[in-house]
């Protein structure tokens, strides 16, 4: 539940508005199991 940083130098928070809370545990993306955060971020860079 962390901010990022765009390529245009701004600051975002990507999980607003989407219905994830602090605490939520992500286990698939798009019907891929993820069980780490490196899977985690693996996958998202992909998209």
């Amino acid at each position: 539940m962390s901010e990022i940083e765009g390529q245009d130098n701004k600051k975002y928070r990507p999980y607003e508005n989407s219905g994830i809370k602090e605490g939520d545990m992500i286990t698939k993306i798009n019907n891929v199991e993820i069980s780490s955060t490196e899977e985690l971020m693996k996958n998202v860079n992909r998209s």
